[in-house]
């Protein structure tokens, strides 16, 4: 590492725009969500005086060392590659309403990065300025990309008048002032020689220091898979994009898709040894673990898992992924499912990842579909579970409703009592990517027996009534057989101000029975 050099805001935006700048291949993907965290980065930047952001660590590859790609497509002539600092550079990017030079479209969509993009919002008081996203505002909110090319154009005065600023000319001068700070801020560089291997070591022992960028040890062997075998990060990110928008992205952490991965190595290519491991070895892997985490993600989709609300006790979903990767004939029969059902019935994964690394450890010894599946089964508790008390139908968690909610979707899309159709849409059938936990009763959110599946429709026609009674039942039209299949009370003409809490105890103990009926079955 030879030397620091500093740069403004707009300079190192400029080699950006300008393909100067691309992002090392064995960078971790970019998978920033929140425009608030942009927010905060142009506020520490336009701050007075200044908050620092950290140093870039920039790779200036020889041209005999320059890698065949980037982190996301082919170097082109790129003359730096980021190793450390790719959130905040592409942040930067993404906060002015751009796309960095080294995304697609297709991929810089599914990331959300047009959905990071900030303005300045305006408040009435004349001295309050503020970066914030570009949502919604109940004050001027002006996007940044506007203001600087106004800034640049000489012509601020006049945006600021069109977009109907209070006070335009007394805002004048401090927006200037704030945008000339933006532009002049200081970023520091520093540099990296050498090969890829140097950079690499930079990039690991940078993410070694200190709490807040301490790499994880999966992100670590992949970047040390990337290096031998290029090509397989096009593959792994797609695959973590497909399973998050499934929901499933608690699932298919980074940790649990470099677990995949390794069992897939020959045993002496693993980890500290991946040194070792030639690149068609780890291609395979990456293809093996890729198809097993589809053919999983297929198989709980048409068993009601459509979303990431149906997610708990994810350890027990790692678990199997295991299976579907090593016996791809897993997904032909119910073992799974009963499995599955069972081991969320019993909590078996709650706070305990003994169980999950026994669990993968045996399907790794096993030779069989038969062993794999009889190594799963000894992990079971004995009897089954074949009741489920209403108590358990009370929320446990503010985000879903543990094993109540998994249990209730996969009997449901299982069928075997009448198929779950929409209230509004009667043709759409459960496990509909449409369909989600909604509530009957909006002022009873915390008891799972509130709650049915159904679309975005249904849920505005009940909160448009204040939930469910009888002026939404005849909004919506939906016949008895309809409403049987989720235990909807069918509401009394005579006293259309019944009791919620009523129709509430009476379907909980209907749910309750409806899934201990799926839970015996289930333990055949």
């Amino acid at each position: 590492m030879e030397g620091n050099t500093t740069v403004t805001f707009e300079e190192l935006i400029n080699r950006a725009r300008a393909g100067a700048i691309d992002i090392a291949g064995f960078q971790r993907l970019f998978m920033v969500r929140d425009a608030t965290l942009v927010a905060s980065l142009f506020e520490s930047l336009a701050h007075e005086p200044v908050v620092e952001i950290g140093p870039l660590f920039l790779w200036r590859p020889d041209p005999k060392d320059r890698p065949a790609r980037g982190r996301y497509e082919n170097v082109r002539q790129a003359e730096f590659l980021v190793i450390d600092g790719q959130k905040r550079l592409t942040a930067l990017l993404a906060g002015l309403g751009e796309r960095p030079p080294w995304w697609d479209e297709t991929r810089w969509q599914r990331v959300g990065g047009p959905g990071l993009e900030i303005g300045l919002a305006f408040f009435s008081s004349g001295d309050r300025l503020e970066f914030v996203p570009m949502k919604d505002s109940a004050v001027p909110l002006v996007p940044l990309r506007v203001l600087l090319a106004a800034h640049n154009g000489g012509n601020l005065l006049r945006v600021l008048t069109r977009e109907d600023v209070h006070g335009p000319q007394d805002f004048l001068q401090p927006v200037v002032q704030l945008l000339d700070r933006l532009l002049n801020a200081s970023i520091l560089l520093a540099w990296v020689h050498g090969d890829v291997r140097d950079a690499f070591e930079a990039f690991r022992r940078r993410n070694a220091i200190g709490f807040t960028t301490l790499l994880p040890r999966a992100q670590i062997d992949l970047c040390q898979l990337s290096l031998r075998a290029p090509n397989i990060v096009d593959g792994i990110d797609a695959l973590m994009l497909d399973m998050a928008e499934q929901g499933l992205a608690g699932v298919f952490t980074l940790s649990a898709v470099n677990e995949l991965i390794q069992r897939g190595l020959p045993p002496t290519a693993r980890r500290r040894h991946i040194d070792r491991a030639r690149e068609e070895d780890i291609v395979a892997a990456v293809a093996d673990a890729d198809h097993g985490a589809r053919l999983l993600a297929e198989y709980v989709r048409e068993r009601g898992v459509i979303t990431r609300e149906f997610v708990v006790q994810a350890s027990a979903f790692q678990v199997l992924a295991h299976l579907f990767v090593q016996f791809n004939n897993a997904a032909q029969d119910d073992f799974a499912s009963r499995w599955l059902a069972q081991a969320q019935a019993q909590d078996l994964f709650v706070m305990n990842d003994n169980h999950a690394r026994s669990a993968i450890a045996a399907l790794n010894e096993a030779d069989t579909y038969a062993q794999a599946q009889n190594s799963l089964s000894d992990l079971l508790r004995h009897p089954p579970v074949t009741a489920w008390p209403t108590e358990r139908l009370h929320r446990r968690d503010r985000r879903h409703f543990g094993s109540s909610g998994l249990l209730y979707a996969m009997a449901q899309a299982a069928g075997t009592e009448g198929r779950v159709r929409d209230l509004a849409h009667p043709d759409r059938v459960f496990p509909a990517t449409e369909m989600h936990l909604a509530p009957l009763w909006p002022q009873h959110r915390d008891h799972f027996a509130t709650y049915i599946l159904a679309g975005a429709d249904t849920a505005a026609v009940l909160h448009r009534h204040g939930g469910w009674n009888r002026a939404a039942l005849d909004d919506l039209g939906c016949g008895d057989d309809v409403l049987a299949t989720q235990f909807i009370p069918v509401p009394s003409r005579i006293d259309p101000a019944q009791p919620a809490e009523t129709m509430i105890k009476s379907r909980a103990q209907q749910i309750a029975a409806f899934l201990s009926r799926f839970l015996a079955a289930t333990a055949r």
